[in-house]
């Protein structure tokens, strides 16, 4: 197989989308209409309930919202080479509200696992706004998070680095809020087509609202995963090492390696 398409309405916008990706030598590419960039000369252009990437002033109309569950999809299937991303809309199709349906489709076209490209090269512990980052060099990626939301608790979640464990835990973990946040998002001009089949809405208990399927074990940190694995891609990673996050969102996140690597905690592998 060379290519893969999907298609539905956007989270945000509510918009008719569309992603293809295709089979392609060089390095991963996003292209929207006849613009094509590669992926490190994306920059991050908003973080707030998702991830919008562009260019900037060089190309101001190339901006792609919710690209962080294409990105945790690339990240745990270690996809660094060979693939170009064609965007229809303003925004990723949510699909089923994490990674899973994406990765799968990826691997159809089986391209190939590429190792680290940084790791851990001393303990540490660094801490962005209201989020804490542990550092700590091994021989193999260990991603752990925590999170404890008001009314749900402390929620723990870890993955091994490999591709299986990322389908079977982490891939399938749905997108969530909390029904208290809704309106705010809908004056910012967000969350215009929420799909209940496809996320995960909390009333102010932490109980899931009807009709969302209720929520799958530590689902809600399984999530923040994902969040991060997709946030560390565009940066370069995964990390070669144990690397513990503790409330990590968007935000702190995409500070993360820059920070990292300004301590001397991690390095090129």
């Amino acid at each position: 197989m060379d290519r893969i398409a999907f298609h539905g309405r956007g989270l945000h916008t509510g918009a008719l989308c569309s992603v293809a990706m295709d089979r392609d030598l060089g390095p991963v590419r996003v292209r929207i209409g006849k613009r094509s960039h590669p992926l490190h000369e994306l920059k991050v252009l908003r973080t707030d309930h998702g991830v919008q990437v562009g260019v900037g002033e060089a190309d101001p109309d190339f901006r792609l919202d919710l690209f962080e569950h294409l990105c945790a999809a690339l990240a745990g299937l270690g996809i660094y080479e060979d693939l170009e991303i064609r965007a229809s809309g303003p925004e990723v199709p949510l699909l089923d509200g994490g990674a899973l349906e994406v990765s799968l489709a990826l691997l159809g076209l089986d391209l190939p696992e590429a190792p680290a490209r940084f790791r851990i090269k001393r303990p540490g512990e660094l801490s962005i706004g209201t989020a804490r980052y542990t550092f700590q060099p091994a021989e193999h990626v260990l991603v752990r998070v925590c999170v404890d939301f008001p009314g749900v608790g402390e929620q723990w979640a870890t993955w091994d680095g490999t591709r299986s464990h990322f389908l079977a835990e982490i891939a399938p973990a749905r997108t969530f809020g909390f029904r208290r946040d809704h309106e705010r998002l809908l004056a910012a001009g967000r969350a215009q087509a929420v799909d209940p089949r496809s996320v995960i809405v909390l009333d102010d208990e932490g109980n899931v609202m009807p009709p969302g399927a209720p929520m799958r074990g530590a689902e809600l940190a399984r999530h923040k995963l994902l969040d991060l694995l997709g946030d560390l891609y565009l940066a370069g990673g995964p990390i070669l090492g144990e690397l513990t996050a503790d409330q990590p969102g968007h935000t702190n996140n995409h500070r993360l390696m820059r920070a990292a690597k300004e301590a001397q905690l991690i390095e090129r592998v």
